[in-house]
């Protein structure tokens, strides 16, 4: 694949990948956090450029440190679902202080230049 054409499809298995591992976590998910993200998230840093060895290190600590999903599932409910929630798991809230801000319209309005739809049983924001 041309240079071009393989940096931004890095890019999107990056981003896929950590998207994925900020879904609810179940001992499935758990278990490839543990054995095999670290791992994935290195090789397509590298692929792509980024430099977040460091990061990666601090991750896989992390993780080991967690002895099971459901150590992982409350940290995860304390973080994003507890009220009040203590991190917000929308870009557009951290960009525009709002949600479906300029951000996120600009990020809709460059999923539809590319031919991409939101799947009908999506729920979510797009952001």
């Amino acid at each position: 694949m041309p240079a071009t054409v393989a940096e931004p499809m890095n890019r999107a298995e990056f981003y896929l990948c950590l998207a994925r591992a900020f879904l609810a976590p179940s001992a499935e998910s758990h278990r490839a956090m543990a054995n095999y993200l670290a791992d994935d998230l290195q090789q397509i840093a590298r692929e792509s450029g980024y430099p977040i060895a460091q990061e990666i290190a601090k991750f896989r600590a992390a993780i080991a440190a967690v002895p099971d999903h459901l150590t992982l599932l409350r940290a995860y409910s304390k973080l994003f679902l507890a009220p009040p929630a203590a991190v917000a798991l929308n870009a557009g809230l951290y960009l525009d202080g709002a949600v479906m801000g300029r951000a996120t319209l600009a990020l809709e309005q460059c999923y539809r230049e590319a031919g991409l739809e939101r799947a009908g049983d999506f729920h979510d924001l797009p952001d």
